[in-house]
């Protein structure tokens, strides 16, 4: 995922995988990708760590959430609710898997 901020990135050869036009769809794309495949993993699948390997862009990859001068490339309250959701769903997961456990030991 990634977008170029006009007057952020260090080079005006960008380099990146997918590509997007603006924040908004940067953010949505970002937001459908958490809800629609990383979260439903941690729910139903287990699992128990998830990574965005480039926080920052570096030099041509604008692959970062910030850019490479670190200016946020999406909406703060919005990422903010997406790892929330992260959060509370590897929480539940927990949760379930420790009640398994003692179910188990009661056995």
């Amino acid at each position: 995922y990634s977008y170029a901020v006009a007057g952020h990135t260090f080079t005006d050869k960008n380099f990146g995988y997918k590509k997007f036009s603006s924040a908004e769809g940067l953010t949505e794309a970002y937001e459908k990708l958490y809800q629609t495949q990383i979260i439903p993993l941690i729910e139903k699948q287990g699992l128990c760590a998830t990574v965005y390997t480039e926080l920052t862009d570096i030099e041509d990859e604008v692959n970062g959430l910030f850019t490479f001068d670190r200016v946020l490339k999406m909406d703060a309250e919005r990422l903010k609710g997406i790892n929330e959701g992260v959060y509370r769903a590897f929480g539940e997961s927990i949760k379930a898997l420790e009640e398994a456990l003692e179910e188990k030991e009661e056995r």
